[in-house]
């Protein structure tokens, strides 16, 4: 399994420095809001979804037993959950998005992030 740091606009230290606010399903549209240790929050919107799950942060460190570098958010590759779900021709990335609670795993086509106006 290969992990790449993502990178985008939010700004994460470590594993657990965001906090998930909100997640939202809509047909194929996965929609997250997190927020950073500085109260910016941040609205990531994945498309043309094939799965996602979401765990635990500690259950999800128990199952994966891996050693995941420094960050919240990542890209990978050759993770062992996705293989049978990879269907031929589909050209999506598998995100990770790890929060203070949770991890929420994407398998999706695209995906766009912006920083939400402070309220």
């Amino acid at each position: 399994m290969k992990i790449n740091p993502w990178r985008t606009v939010v700004t994460a230290e470590g594993q657990r420095s965001l906090e998930l606010v909100r997640s939202e399903w809509n047909e194929s549209r996965l929609t997250l809001v997190v927020e950073d240790k500085s109260s910016v929050k941040y609205e990531i919107v994945f498309d043309d979804v094939i799965c996602y799950r979401a765990s635990g942060e500690q259950t999800f460190t128990l199952l994966e037993k891996i050693e995941w570098p420094e960050g919240a958010l990542f890209v990978v590759s050759g993770a062992n959950w996705t293989k049978p779900l990879r269907m031929e021709n589909y050209a999506g990335e598998h995100y990770v998005v790890f929060t203070y609670d949770w991890v929420v795993e994407v398998l999706a086509k695209s995906v766009a992030v912006r920083t939400l106006p402070r309220e």
